[in-house]
C-alpha cells in the first residue's frame, strides 16, 4: 500500500508493509532524480514502479534504527542501485555504510537533513528531520512512544521526547517506523505517555 505527499519541490510516498508491520518512505525531487529512502523494510515491485513513474534513482538510503522490520529490503535495492548507506553505526548486517554522529546534520543533494540521536531506545536509534517532516523511526508513535522492556527506560525515552521535542513547531509531521503519520500538535495535545499520563497498560508495537 502507497501514500502519496506532496511537498512544493518534493514528493513523498509511504509504503506500508503488511510482513513487517512496517513503513518505507521513499523522498524525492518532484522533476526526477535521486531519491532517499528512510528505513527500506520492503522493496517491492509497487516501489519499483513508484521510482520509474517519478524518474527516481534510489542515490541515498537513511537507517533508523536496525531492527529486521526496517531494513529487509536493504539488500535488494543494492543489487540494483549503488545507495550510499546511512545509520548510527559502521555497517548494518554486514554492510558497510556511513556512521551518523549525533548532531551533525547530513547534507544530501541540496537537502539539509537533522539527525537526532536517541540512545534513550536503543544505541542505533535516530530520527531524521527535513524540512518540516520528522521519521521518528521506533522512538515516537501516533499516540505512543517507543518502549523497551523495563520501567526506567521508558522514563528516560519520555523524557527525552519531552525535553528534546516538545518545544518544536507544532506544524511539524512526524511519519513513524510504524503507523499511521501525526503531528506535533496531535501530539501535545492527545498523547498521554507525553503528557504524563500514560495508559494502564503500554500499546505495544512490533520492533
Amino acid at each position: 500500500m502507497a501514500v502519496e505527499i506532496s511537498y512544493p519541490s518534493l514528493k513523498l510516498l509511504c509504503f506500508y508493509s503488511l510482513e513487517n508491520f512496517s513503513n518505507t518512505y521513499i523522498l524525492g525531487p518532484r522533476d526526477g532524480g535521486n531519491a532517499i529512502v528512510i528505513d527500506p523494510g520492503v522493496f517491492h515491485a509497487p516501489i519499483l514502479k513508484s521510482l520509474e513513474k517519478w524518474h527516481w534513482e534510489i542515490k541515498h538510503i537513511l537507517i533508523t534504527r536496525q531492527a529486521q522490520a526496517h531494513i529487509r529490503g536493504l539488500n535488494t535495492i543494492l543489487k540494483i542501485f549503488p545507495a550510499d548507506i546511512y545509520a548510527k553505526s559502521k555497517s548494518v548486517h554486514g554492510i558497510k555504510c556511513h556512521e551518523l554522529h549525533p548532531n551533525y546534520p547530513l547534507h544530501l543533494d541540496n537537502l539539509n537533513i537533522g539527525v537526532i540521536h536517541f540512545p534513550e531506545l536503543s544505541h542505533d536509534s535516530v530520527m531524521f528531520w527535513i524540512y518540516r517532516m520528522l521519521f521518528s523511526g521506533d522512538v515516537l508513535y501516533a499516540g505512543s512512544v517507543g518502549q523497551n522492556f523495563n520501567d526506567s527506560s521508558l522514563e528516560r525515552i519520555i523524557n527525552a521526547l519531552q525535553h528534546r521535542l516538545l518545544d518544536q513547531a507544532e506544524d511539524l509531521t512526524i511519519y513513524p517506523g510504524e503507523g499511521p503519520p501525526t503531528t506535533l500538535k496531535a501530539e501535545r495535545e492527545f498523547n498521554r505517555w507525553l503528557k504524563g499520563q500514560p495508559p494502564a497498560r503500554p500499546a505495544r508495537f512490533f520492533l
